[in-house]
């Protein structure tokens, strides 16, 4: 081979590089997820099993790590999914008094692919029916809807609308009435041992981020429908070693091609980086990733952006189910912080956020964002917060600093650290007419006396 085919060849390989990693990222870090909490080297405390609904009671506080910027506001119902055996139900209970609920389903091509809950199919009792690409079966007539996912492994993520510590009686005893069980036992079945959880590649950061990674997307493109939209990618990936099911070691490359996938790895991880700075729509110091995540009809035709939404979080909702908004900077595009200044928020009467069923602001402490212990052990305010104080003129006043404003203002405190903090304003079930109109007001600085 002469030198310039050779140059064009490794040029090429590159570019074809940085488009599988983009392709793959999503996929590589649900792949993280699902090895970390489900793999055979989870510590054994944690570990979850495939196809098994657990259900926890608490809302998140300071004292839980293992994901950023958690919500304070439901309690989760999750699993980790394998419908290659045959399909799974999901039961839920009549959920009383309207209470906000959502199941939300995930395939590891971090497409949401299905919403079971309050704003897609009520809170009446129902069974749903979650199966394989491959699975040609009938539809029991019970079933009330069928969510058919592209991929074998699936995230379930359940969350429950939970009122404080008073409530956790009353949720509990819906949490109950979830069911997820294979469909054959649905149907009354005899009970027989549950299949082995499958085998599946162990995760590991550096591989990830190495040539290896095509031996990672090999196999899960392997386990899934290859759509029509994505097969003239695959078909131009099979040049670098792609394909599904196929075996991959970057052993087997010279180096020069091994140099090359790498240099195609780092321009991909620099255009995701990239994007995240530059997307999204910021108003009065808000920032919002509305379009970072949602199903394949969206999803599938944006990989960039489907990279984006796995980088800045996994399991993100449509922005039809919950439109979200962070902001770090006050009205004068400062960095706000506890140690440094005193802030408020103000919501007139007309511009509070516009949903179905509520908001919430809750406060994280960078860069880890995790919520922040305080001497009051509020980690989040909304509407739903008691005794909350309005105006006479209906407007909605927040305080968001370090001590305390006094006692006549603490229903409307929002404690932050001692230094740096974000926001993160949470909207479920937003109005899908009046919530377009919607402008968050910018935290405003507030002299120290």
């Amino acid at each position: 081979m002469d030198e310039q085919t050779l140059k064009n060849q490794l040029e090429e390989t590159t570019s074809l590089a940085e488009e599988a990693y983009i392709y793959a990222f999503p996929m590589l870090e649900n792949l993280k997820t699902m090895d970390r909490i489900a793999g055979p080297k989870a510590p054994s405390k944690t570990q979850r099993r495939f196809n098994t609904l657990l259900s926890n009671t608490k809302l998140l506080g300071p004292e839980f790590k293992k994901i950023v910027a958690p919500n304070n506001d439901t309690v989760y119902s999750s699993s980790w999914l394998d419908l290659s055996h045959e399909p799974l139900v999901l039961s839920v209970p009549d959920i009383p008094d309207q209470r906000y609920y959502v199941f939300q389903l995930v395939n590891l091509y971090n497409h949401n692919f299905g919403y079971a809950g309050s704003r897609t199919t009520g809170t009446s009792k129902g069974s749903f029916l979650i199966a394989g690409y491959d699975w040609s079966g009938p539809t029991p007539e019970s079933i009330k809807k069928v969510f058919r996912s592209e991929t074998r492994f699936v995230f379930l993520c359940g969350r429950t609308l939970i009122d404080g510590p008073g409530d956790v009686e009353n949720v509990r005893a819906i949490q109950k009435g979830y069911i997820l069980e294979p469909l054959s036992r649905y149907l009354g079945a005899p009970l027989t041992e549950d299949p082995p959880d499958p085998v599946f590649p162990a995760y590991d950061a550096e591989k990830a981020s190495s040539p290896e990674f095509i031996s990672y997307l090999n196999f899960i493109i392997g386990n899934a429908f290859i759509h029509p939209d994505d097969q003239p990618l695959i078909d131009q990936l099979a040049k670098i070693g792609v394909g599904p099911g196929k075996p991959f070691s970057s052993q087997d490359l010279s180096g020069e091609m091994q140099e090359a996938i790498r240099k195609g790895i780092v321009a991909a991880t620099e255009k995701i980086r990239n994007k995240a700075r530059e997307m999204g729509m910021k108003v009065n110091g808000w920032n919002t990733l509305a379009d970072s995540h949602g199903p394949r009809e969206i999803m599938g035709k944006k990989p960039l952006i489907n990279a984006v939404g796995a980088a800045i979080g996994l399991y993100g909702n449509d922005k039809e189910e919950a439109n979200n908004y962070s902001c770090s900077t006050d009205t004068d595009g400062k960095p706000v912080d506890g140690s440094v200044d005193r802030y408020i928020l103000r919501f007139e009467k007309d511009n509070r956020p516009p949903v179905k069923a509520f908001w919430s602001i809750t406060l994280y402490e960078p860069p880890l964002m995790l919520m922040a212990e305080n001497p009051i052990q509020r980690y989040s305010i909304g509407d739903r917060t008691r005794d909350l104080q309005y105006g006479d003129d209906g407007s909605l006043t927040l305080f968001v600093q370090h001590e305390s404003p006094g006692p006549g203002k603490e229903p409307n405190w929002l404690p932050c650290p001692a230094g740096p903090f974000v926001l993160a304003l949470r909207n479920y079930w937003p109005d899908v007419k009046r919530f377009p109109l919607f402008v968050p007001p910018g935290i405003q600085r507030v002299e120290k006396e």
